[in-house]
């Protein structure tokens, strides 16, 4: 009889339970930023990367903000991407289960790039496009795998690059 009753207060409990309470996961609210460090690949060539992004969080599932991308093979050959940027949580909204996959993201800006080759500086149009995901490791603080794709326009060349970053993320 002592379990009966235990039982039905359980299911009564679980039945009655605010969904609103549950469901509600505020893990993308407000300001968020991100930093990180990696490599990657021009063509041909290697070379090291890191990052900086800031922004804000209208919803849940979407992100604005800007970034700054540096990546350099030496002291001879560097780019920098500043670019406005904005990432979609496109699982976030979709799934009440909790799992990691919720957490994905892509993202995709545009802004102003500039290189440094050999002395000689020039600028142009940047495009990223990236996806990632956010690795909870606390309430708001991930680690956030990123793979970026850029695309840089100059006058008298176009480079794509390809950079795998990891990173520190608190939104």
């Amino acid at each position: 009889m002592l379990k009966k009753s235990i039982l039905m207060a359980f299911v009564v409990g679980a039945l009655s339970a605010s969904p609103a309470c549950c469901q509600r996961d505020e893990t993308h609210r407000g300001f968020w930023m991100s930093f990180g460090a990696g490599g990657g690949w021009m063509g041909s060539e290697r070379s090291a990367t890191t990052y900086f992004r800031m922004g804000g969080t209208p919803t849940g599932q979407v992100l604005f903000g800007g970034q700054v991308l540096h990546w350099w093979q030496d002291d001879d050959i560097q780019h920098t991407s500043v670019t406005a940027t904005f990432s979609l949580y496109p699982l976030y909204r979709n799934s009440r289960r909790q799992s990691r996959f919720r957490e994905f993201f892509l993202k995709g800006g545009f802004g102003i790039a500039t290189a440094h080759c050999h002395g000689y500086d020039t600028t142009g149009l940047g495009i990223n496009l990236g996806t990632g995901i956010d690795l909870r490791m606390g309430r708001n603080f991930f680690v956030t795998p990123n793979l970026d794709y850029l695309v840089d326009f100059f006058r008298e060349s176009t480079h794509t690059s390809l950079l795998f970053s990891l990173g520190l993320s608190w939104h």
